[in-house]
């Protein structure tokens, strides 16, 4: 017999009787997920994300404004026409902005361009 082990546990007529822990009661119910303690673990992952997808839905809503004035000539934009006046400056042609129809000058060789009706 080894030196540290009980005679106890070998005598079969001992008053003495192991400690044996009892076992965990058994649960019936199913185990809930607890939100909270996983919500306080990765808070940062969660802000992360929510502010990803707070931006996404802002540029997108930014992004979706339709043009105050589509093919105005000082509008650099994909609505805008500031490249068309650019290219007939560069071909020679004299470009004449007006906002009122009565400051609009007839002539043969003129092109008017209106862009809303």
């Amino acid at each position: 017999m080894s030196p540290g082990m009980s005679t106890a546990l070998l005598d079969p007529e001992s008053d003495v009787t192991p400690a044996v822990e009892p076992a965990p009661p058994y649960d019936d119910e199913p185990h809930r997920p607890d939100f909270i303690g996983w919500l306080r673990r990765s808070w940062l992952p969660v802000l992360i994300t929510a502010l990803v997808l707070a931006t996404a839905v802002g540029l997108a809503v930014v992004g979706s404004v339709p043009p105050a004035r589509p093919l105005d000539p000082d509008d650099a934009s994909p609505a805008g026409a500031r490249a068309i006046v650019a290219l007939l400056r560069q071909q020679g042609v004299t470009v004449d902005v007006i906002e009122r129809l009565d400051r609009a000058r007839s002539a043969p060789d003129t092109t008017v361009v209106v862009p809303v009706p």
